[in-house]
């Protein structure tokens, strides 16, 4: 009976990381794009 609430458990801990790298990789994708973006726009002027 046990070993169903811990099969349970560790399916929705699975889950759950599946679900926060599927929603927050992008984001930090975006968000490293925009930085590298940023980078090249300040160093524009310098040279």
């Amino acid at each position: 009976m046990d070993a169903d609430y811990y099969g349970t458990i560790a399916l929705t801990f699975i889950g759950f990381v599946a679900l926060a790298a599927a929603l927050l990789v992008p984001i930090y994708r975006f968000l490293k794009r925009q930085d590298e973006e940023n980078e090249r726009w300040s160093n524009r002027g310098k040279n």
